[in-house]
């Protein structure tokens, strides 16, 4: 089936800019031989982007990106279909990409789609009506840089001596750098060697130019390209190395200065870093950049620069593009620059860019701008918490970033802290006076059991039954104290005497025979018998 190429996932587009949409027709175009292409900016909700009407389905289409507004678009989507026959039609979505929010105020004019386009399953949400507070990092590499470019021609000097020995040539780029290095405060780079006439093997031209940091080092850029228009003698001096016995007097022609600044206008994430994709770093190693996921790399150039992303490291050191993945379009190749939006597969990895224009170096025809030393490294941060954004993750992210390490980290305290106490304490009661203490309440407890024991046996001695017991004491002998004397003969005298009288002839009548058989039956009374 039919699928979209181009834009990918991680594609920034910027508004009113040439750009180019790819797909795999995959033979579709037998069935339906144009096509129309939409563009969403709300995930798939509205489609009021008309991109084209009836092009040809041949897998790519050339257009500018509309105006959409001045907000950064984080969900847009391009549908390619078939021309619809009595509304039926087929379609198919590219991946959600972004567009950059637009600094000059541009025009909004949104098209009505020929027939309504059914939203894509489970998309809700709107754009925001504003974009990220894009807060670009410090750049590996100056935002604007000062370009200043020059043609040096040799009259005198073999153009087939050079090219043919590589010794030769090695001497003399050699020498070519540290003459301009020592004038210029910074080494060149030279673009290319050729024939100063073709055909001709007397005289060789060498394109080069000097880059500059136009924030810190304007003046020094020139001051330099002045010293090449009005007096090359004092850039390719004696003083400054050149040998003139060797390559004879160079005269220098076609100075330029160009300025070379950074899109801002492309940045649709919150972080962005901006790569100069031009030599000037191929003079000062290698690129690297530290990044997090959804931040963005923003290339830029001029020229018709490539970036491709290398499968490893070994194919970046070597420079192998056989299994590389080229990134940009000619549409991004004639802007001059390309966006990159770090995906969160990439979480912890590192990812290896190059670049595959060529170098047009007549004695390595085959060699790239990448064996040159244009190439960067950019090392993605780790995030094992990363949520990817969307509508209520925010919070969730800080539970899980937040909240929930301050309160494992309470936890991990609180059991210190009480593993410390409960050291202490057995350590406080395992001391010299702590098992003192211990033997005298041991000592204590242990008399106290002894005279609990000898008054238990007192006792046994003098009563040896509780019923003695009791009619010792009752009997009122000298033994009892005699509170309890007086308090029986007390409740004896308060008795009157009829009570008495009455009382005893009570007991007496209920303990006589006549008065136990009374209720009896006589066969109880014959069985007792």
């Amino acid at each position: 089936p039919m699928s979209v190429t181009h834009p990918k996932q991680y594609t920034v587009w910027s508004q009113e800019k040439s750009g180019i949409i790819e797909w795999s027709v995959a033979s579709t175009d037998s069935v339906s031989p144009s096509v129309d292409i939409l563009l969403s900016v709300d995930n798939g909700v509205n489609w009021d982007y008309l991109i084209a009407n009836r092009t040809a389905n041949d897998g790519s289409y050339n257009f500018t990106t509309p105006c959409v507004g001045p907000s950064t678009y984080e969900n847009c989507y391009v549908m390619i279909r078939s021309i619809p026959i009595n509304d039926n039609y087929w379609f198919a979505l590219s991946p959600k990409f972004r567009i950059a929010t637009s600094n000059s105020e541009c025009s909004v004019t949104p098209t009505d789609p020929p027939t309504t386009i059914p939203p894509i399953a489970g998309s809700t949400s709107h754009p925001t009506l504003s974009g990220p507070t894009k807060r670009p990092t410090l750049a590996p590499t100056p935002s604007h840089i000062t370009k200043v470019e020059w043609i040096t021609r040799f009259p005198s000097l073999s153009y087939s001596q050079v090219h043919s020995n590589s010794a030769m040539n090695s001497q003399f780029t050699t020498n070519f750098d540290s003459t301009v290095s020592s004038a210029a405060g910074r080494s060149p780079k030279i673009r290319y060697i050729n024939r100063l006439n073709s055909g001709s093997d007397t005289g060789v031209v060498v394109d080069s130019h000097v880059d500059y940091d136009t924030a810190v080092e304007a003046a020094s850029a020139s001051a330099f390209a002045n010293s090449l228009e009005t007096n090359s003698g004092d850039v390719f001096s004696t003083a400054n190395g050149f040998d003139f016995t060797t390559y004879g007097t160079p005269i220098v022609g076609n100075v330029t200065i160009g300025n070379l600044q950074s899109p801002t206008n492309l940045c649709a994430s919150d972080t962005c870093h901006y790569i100069i994709w031009e030599t000037w770093h191929a003079n000062t190693a290698e690129v690297n950049v530290s990044a997090s996921v959804n931040d963005q790399i923003i290339f830029f150039w001029m020229g018709d620069e490539t970036i491709y992303l290398m499968p490893s490291l070994d194919s970046y050191n070597s420079c192998n593009l056989t299994a590389a993945t080229k990134l940009t379009t000619s549409a991004d190749e004639r802007n001059s620059f390309f966006g990159y939006r770090i995906l969160s597969q990439y979480s912890g990895q590192t990812l290896y860019f190059a670049c595959g224009s060529s170098n047009d170096n007549p004695y390595h025809p085959s060699s790239t701008l990448c064996d040159s030393g244009l190439k960067a490294k950019v090392f993605v941060k780790s995030t094992s918490s990363y949520v990817s954004s969307g509508p209520g993750t925010r919070g969730v992210s800080f539970l899980l970033t937040t909240i929930l390490p301050s309160i494992l980290g309470s936890l991990v305290l609180a059991l210190g802290i009480s593993f410390i106490v409960i050291m202490c304490c057995r350590k406080a009661r395992s001391g010299p006076d702590a098992r003192k203490k211990r033997r005298q309440q041991l000592r204590t407890q242990h008399r106290q059991r002894m005279e609990r024991l000898r008054r238990s046996q007192n006792i046994k001695q003098k009563y040896p039954t509780r019923r003695h017991y009791n009619q010792f004491h009752r009997s009122g002998s000298p033994s009892q104290p005699a509170r309890t004397i007086n308090r029986s003969q007390t409740r004896t005298a308060a008795r009157s005497p009829t009570r008495t009288a009455a009382r005893s002839q009570t007991r007496t009548a209920a303990r006589s025979p006549q008065t136990r058989t009374a209720g009896r039956s006589p066969t109880q009374t014959a069985g007792r018998s």
